[in-house]
């Protein structure tokens, strides 16, 4: 089950990075 919770994480995190690319922000995490 630690796979998926990390797995979940690290696509939460893709998605929130290219999100705030799409924006025109910086990549760095508020």
């Amino acid at each position: 089950m630690a796979i998926a919770i990390f797995a979940g994480l690290v696509m939460i995190v893709i998605i929130v990075v290219v999100v705030k690319y799409a924006k025109g922000d910086d990549l760095r995490i508020v």
